[in-house]
């Protein structure tokens, strides 16, 4: 029953596209917006990510009368950044090199987990042009062509000594130190094969010419604006089940060096993001569309009256 209902409105869509005078054109666009994802952790201070991104593409759009459909291919490029809460983390009952016991103690701050991602879209959207107005509703299928990830943060240390009111710091020369700066630079698998649900409203700039006649200019070059919005809506990322932690710090004090074998992990391939991570693109889109030449008809080519072609071609032969 489902293919049937396929079928006839197919057909019932051809016949009206047929009745229509249709009009096919060639498009470019650019795009710009705010990029985020969306998931849950304990470690986050926001559930929200926060970022930035911008695409091009080129494509296909028809217009039959008011009837408005479009597809094409894209490219989009994303940067998206978790920020998660500070991390504490204690070294018990340390020695110093004087032999004295006190806890060694990290404080981790503003940390951000930026992905960085370029995929690849084919939108497929269905709307209407009403006058200068505009919309368009349909899916982009997303494919990541390339993933990585950038983990910044500060960590500073203290030594917290029973004998003492306040706490050592600010002294490197015996490993306590303020905001030293981490970064970590990491390759990414790419993230899953996505679908986006997707919604497109705009306008046409310029001039808009709705009289007929040859006195009427004929605009071959059309100029959108529109927001829109994408939302994938399957989980992007590829879960990790492991035990894989935030952070891995030293377990022990070493009067010489407490940086070197600090090491940092990226959160969505930590044991935290076990919850869905989906996507939301939210910005301004413009697009260039060109029409494309109609095949001309022939005016006096009816009721058996010879075409422009045969009449010069009949004319070559009788000069002959």
């Amino acid at each position: 029953m489902k293919k049937i209902l396929s079928i006839l409105l197919a057909l019932s869509l051809c016949a009206t596209v047929s009745a229509k005078p249709v009009k096919h054109f060639l498009s470019l666009w650019g795009e710009v917006g705010e990029m985020s994802m969306l998931t849950e952790a304990e470690p986050l201070g926001s559930n929200i990510s926060m970022g930035v991104g911008g695409g091009v593409g080129f494509g296909y759009h028809l217009l039959a009368d008011k009837f408005l459909f479009h597809f094409g291919l894209g490219v989009d490029l994303s940067r998206s950044a978790f920020s998660l809460d500070p991390v504490t983390s204690t070294i018990q009952d340390a020695v110093d090199s004087e032999g004295d016991v006190f806890d060694y103690i990290y404080t981790l701050k503003g940390r951000q987990d930026s992905y960085f991602n370029t995929a690849l879209q084919v939108p497929i959207m269905l709307g209407m042009h009403l006058n200068r107005f505009y919309f368009l509703v349909g899916v982009k299928a997303d494919v990541s062509l390339v993933a990585s990830s950038r983990i910044t943060s500060t960590i500073s240390a203290e030594g917290d000594y029973p004998q003492f009111i306040d706490p050592f710091e600010n002294m490197p020369e015996h490993m306590f130190f303020n905001e030293y700066e981490l970064r970590v630079n990491q390759a990414v698998r790419a993230f899953k094969p996505n679908l986006k649900a997707s919604i497109e409203l705009g306008l046409r700039l310029g001039p808009v010419y709705n009289k007929t006649g040859f006195d009427v200019p004929k605009q071959k070059i059309r100029y959108m604006l529109a927001v829109f919005a994408d939302y994938g809506l399957f989980d992007m990322h590829y879960v990790n089940y492991a035990t894989t932690e935030l952070v891995s710090l030293p377990t022990e004090f070493n009067a010489q060096d407490m940086t070197s074998n600090i090491s940092m992990n990226n959160i969505l391939y930590t044991k935290y993001a076990q919850s869905p991570v989906n996507n939301l693109f939210v910005g301004l889109k413009f697009t260039v569309m060109f029409e494309l030449p109609k095949k001309s008809s022939c005016t006096i080519c009816k009721d058996g009256h010879l075409g422009v072609k045969d009449l010069y071609k009949e004319r070559s032969k009788k000069k002959r």
